[in-house]
């Protein structure tokens, strides 16, 4: 069965669809906890449901948002298409909140402490607007078989390994900075990195290791152009959900900077959304009597959300799950 390696946003900083609040303080906390979880389809935790494992999970953005890696497994439904072609591009997290706070009488949300990662879901309508899902840019295996079809293709050059090969790589800035006099820099940085591993060419030869040397200065150019590529259009991706969940019209970012972007993207996530369209997302709930006991009014706010339970855990704490 195919399997291939996935990347993207497990949970941004924002209120959900079922009025949970998710700040930066508290995702920066919970980011470590997804690292090793399941993967699941919809949320749905029975053994042949499992369709990857999430390897690597952090807090980006200063908190904000929340980066996994991890791998998905073809399961026989055809899911590793859907992902490639696009069907399936969003996620979103199974969790266990420590508690739920609501900060104000007059929130009509709830704040959620303290969260331990149980799953990461594929999901066509993710509770939080700006999660992904896509494809890691390049594998580790492409890699490897990147740096060994180079030296196969030019082993009178040099007698190497792949760790040293990836070593070299993280020398690429420098190496693609040095026009002028560029064999004897990238010879340079082969001693410094791959010690007894790398035989220097003889004078008679240079001519030839130059060309060779060329190749591999193009090849780490295009993998750095891919790599930001990807990065930007995930940017890109944030931006033009946030101005369809604020019904604004999204302009063409493709041009700027990812710092442009994310700015831009912070203001329409910022905008007011207009009395008309929240009438249509909830209709005004008429008054409750002023007699009504505050307990009773909180303890419904933590009780219904739309298709999802939240529960008192036995082991402590609460659990909210879908019903879907």
């Amino acid at each position: 069965m195919k399997k291939i390696n996935i990347e993207g946003i497990a949970i941004r900083e924002g209120i959900s669809r079922n009025k949970i609040m998710y700040n930066a303080k508290e995702l920066e906390k919970f980011a470590p906890t997804l690292t090793g979880k399941p993967i699941l389809k919809d949320h749905v935790s029975e053994t042949d449901n499992t369709i990857g494992k999430i390897t690597s999970s952090e807090s980006v953005d200063g908190g904000k948002a929340v980066h996994y890696k991890g791998w998905i497994k073809e399961d026989g439904t055809g899911i590793i298409d859907r992902i490639e072609d696009g069907r399936i591009s969003e996620v979103s997290i199974g969790a266990i909140a420590g508690k739920l706070v609501k900060e104000k009488k007059t929130d009509d949300f709830m704040v959620a402490e303290d969260l331990v990662g149980l799953e990461l879901s594929t999901t066509p309508t993710p509770g939080v607007i700006g999660t992904s899902l896509g494809k890691e840019a390049f594998s580790q295996k492409e890699i490897d078989e990147m740096v060994n079809n180079y030296f196969s293709e030019n082993s009178h050059s040099t007698s190497t390994s792949v760790d040293a090969m990836l070593n070299i790589n993280k020398k690429e800035e420098k190496i693609m900075s040095n026009d002028e006099g560029n064999k004897k820099t990238i010879a340079k940085v082969k001693e410094e990195v791959c010690e007894d591993e790398v035989e220097v060419v003889a004078e008679e030869e240079e001519e030839e290791d130059s060309e060779a040397e060329e190749k591999l200065k193009s090849e780490l150019a295009k993998v750095k152009e891919e790599f930001d590529n990807f990065k930007k259009s995930i940017v890109i991706d944030a931006y033009n959900k946030a101005c369809e969940s604020k019904k604004v019209k999204a302009k063409d970012v493709s041009k700027l900077t990812m710092e442009a972007i994310k700015l831009m993207t912070e203001m329409v996530e910022e905008l007011s959304v207009t009395e008309e369209v929240k009438m249509e997302e909830k209709p005004k709930e008429e008054a409750e009597p002023q007699s009504k006991v505050p307990a009773e009014a909180e303890k419904e706010a933590t009780e219904d959300f739309n298709d999802y339970v939240i529960e008192k855990s036995d082991l402590g704490g609460w659990l909210f799950y879908s019903i879907k």
